[in-house]
């Protein structure tokens, strides 16, 4: 997201920061817990370590948080904030507009950490506002991060309605802009196979994309057509379990995990494939299936919400919508 959106307006300033506050998530005991914190303190306090990188896109800052309490998102945006505070100049974000990336963690930070005079654009994106707005203080954060914002981009009518329904007072703030796709990076003449025998898939390997179920579908299909293959091409949780339940189900050598690719890395993938499969149970936007269609490769997802507006009225041209469902079949 970052990349795209900041070659998108790269011509426009004379100069772009970009600032990355990483989560290094786990779990600890309490002795443990201690150590890591203390551990942590220190090295903060040496600004010199914290990586600084130039990039085409511009110089980058690159802040571990090191988060192992439970999943509470006050007091992780806490340690976002006291991580970011310590390896800025000053302790500020000195720039004249910041865009946030997410209410929680990007808007909540630069509404801590801008300049008084700073404008703030949030884009939206995340798929796990539920979580935030079940919890009483990272909801009043997100509440603050609309209030504060002097414009707030959501990448989906979808997004923008539940965001809407949850803060109906600052409604009328919410924008709908789509995910940047930098066309040009793409080319359309994709010689895929009719019989569309290589599928592929490209993202996170976590429960809510639906990997588990594409898995155990494509097995379906594998048992009736002896030249079909999946390769998903990403990192998660569930990777090790994709592997062990393949080799169960007897994929061995039709069923490949490969690492992440960068942005530039995506079209020749997907010239190396006939099929872009997308099983997920919900997408604010589906950033993949976009740059499929931009590739010239047919797609077959769910109606996951984010891709039925992105591929509205182009579905039956683009390939075709399926269903959200548990069921393999």
């Amino acid at each position: 997201f970052g990349k795209m959106a900041t070659r998108s307006v790269a011509d426009k300033f004379d100069r772009l920061s970009i600032i990355h506050t990483e989560d290094w998530s786990g779990s600890a005991d309490d002795a443990l817990n201690d150590a890591i914190k203390i551990t942590t303190d220190r090295l903060q306090d040496n600004r010199e370590l914290v990586p600084v990188l130039d990039t085409p896109e511009g110089t980058l800052l690159r802040v571990p948080v090191p988060l192992v309490h439970r999943k509470n998102y006050s007091p992780w945006v806490t340690a976002q904030e006291t991580a970011l505070r310590k390896a800025l100049p000053g302790g500020r974000i000195k720039a004249p507009v910041i865009h946030a990336h997410a209410g929680i963690y990007g808007g909540v930070l630069a509404m801590r950490l801008a300049q008084p005079d700073a404008r703030i654009v949030v884009t939206e994106h995340a798929t796990f506002l539920n979580k935030v707005f079940s919890q009483p203080a990272a909801r009043a954060l997100y509440y603050d991060v609309l209030v504060r914002a002097d414009a707030f981009l959501c990448v989906s009518a979808y997004l923008r309605d539940q965001i809407a329904a949850e803060f109906p007072d600052v409604a009328e703030k919410l924008r709908v802009v789509p995910n940047v796709i930098d066309f040009e990076a793409f080319s359309t003449g994709c010689d895929y196979s009719e019989e569309l025998h290589k599928w592929l898939y490209v993202g996170r390997l976590v429960k809510h994309k639906g990997v588990g179920e594409l898995l155990e579908a494509f097995a379906l299909v594998a048992e009736k057509d002896p030249l079909v293959t999946l390769t998903m091409v990403g990192s998660g949780a569930l990777e090790e379990e994709l592997v062990i339940r393949a080799e169960a189900l007897g994929l061995a050598g039709r069923f490949t995990v490969l690492p992440p690719v960068t942005p530039d890395e995506v079209n020749g993938l997907m010239h190396r494939h006939d099929l872009l499969v997308h099983a997920s149970k919900i997408e604010t936007f589906g950033m993949t299936i976009v740059e499929a269609v931009a590739a010239g490769l047919p797609v077959l997802v769910t109606r996951s919400f984010g891709p039925e507006e992105t591929l509205s009225g182009i579905e039956t041209t683009a390939g075709s919508l399926m269903e959200i469902s548990d069921d393999p079949q």
